[in-house]
């Protein structure tokens, strides 16, 4: 809530500086042309007119900036601190102070994190239309959105274009791997996961892939190391008969 209270204040601060700085304006541009004209006062008039104008118009628009920026910071931040909620409602605010497109792909995750997908397709949908393409962070989120609706083909095309992304590369990369090891094809998932060969796996998801990768590479202790790192915790059901698919692939 605080977020939206210090927008307020930010932007009735700056209103009211406006009318100060447009007053001033328009009282020196008034001097200026009542000396300039030799006392013609539509003279006077048009230049305090135009000096107003020019305040006013100038204002609306650092209103429009300071409004989006304090929105769309507080909409990321609340994001990553898991406040989904309260990360729409910022981006939102955001949207409605400026339409611009990051901010709509970036309320679009939101929506996706609050199970409002059909929105977040719009959105995103939208942003293709108007720029012709999507940005690999919208293929990530498109992607997402089109394997849920079992648009398999279109969803990979998606996640393969967001590979390159700073920010989702690394989850379109393992969404892909996965796929290809479900597939049995561990060699393209070797492929996708090669700017990472060398990170450890910290999560069931991660480990499901290298242990496959490694079993292909017949790198059998390192699977094996892999697979038992994870097996003393709870799996949800889906990882357990992964993993245990993979088991049955190590030589006895």
């Amino acid at each position: 809530m605080w977020p939206v209270v210090l927008t307020e204040a930010v932007l009735a601060a700056f209103k009211i500086l406006g009318l100060l700085l447009g007053g001033l304006l328009a009282s020196f541009a008034g001097r200026i042309a009542w000396r300039s004209s030799g006392g013609k006062r539509w003279r006077m008039v048009a230049l305090c007119l135009a000096a107003t104008a020019v305040t006013i118009g100038g204002l609306y628009l650092f209103s429009c900036e300071i409004g989006w920026r304090i929105n769309h910071v507080y909409g990321e931040e609340a994001f990553a601190n898991d406040n989904f909620e309260g990360a729409v409602n910022l981006l939102e605010q955001a949207l409605a102070w400026r339409d611009d497109l990051d901010t709509r792909a970036r309320l679009a995750r939101a929506l996706i994190a609050v199970g409002d997908a059909e929105r977040a397709r719009a959105l995103l949908e939208g942003n293709r239309l108007r720029r012709g393409e999507v940005t690999p962070f919208e293929a990530y989120y498109l992607g997402l959105l089109y394997l849920a609706q079992r648009r398999g083909e279109e969803g990979l095309r998606c996640l393969e274009r967001a590979e390159t992304d700073i920010e989702v590369g690394w989850n379109a990369r393992l969404l892909l791997g996965i796929h290809d090891v479900d597939r049995g094809r561990a060699d393209l998932a070797q492929v996708h996961l090669a700017p990472f060969a060398g990170m450890p796996p910290a999560s069931p998801d991660h480990a499901y892939v290298a242990a496959a990768i490694a079993i292909a590479n017949r790198r059998v202790d390192e699977a094996e190391r892999l697979l038992a790192s994870f097996a003393a915790g709870p799996l949800p059901p889906q990882w357990q008969a992964r993993f245990q698919q993979l088991r049955q692939q190590l030589p006895r």
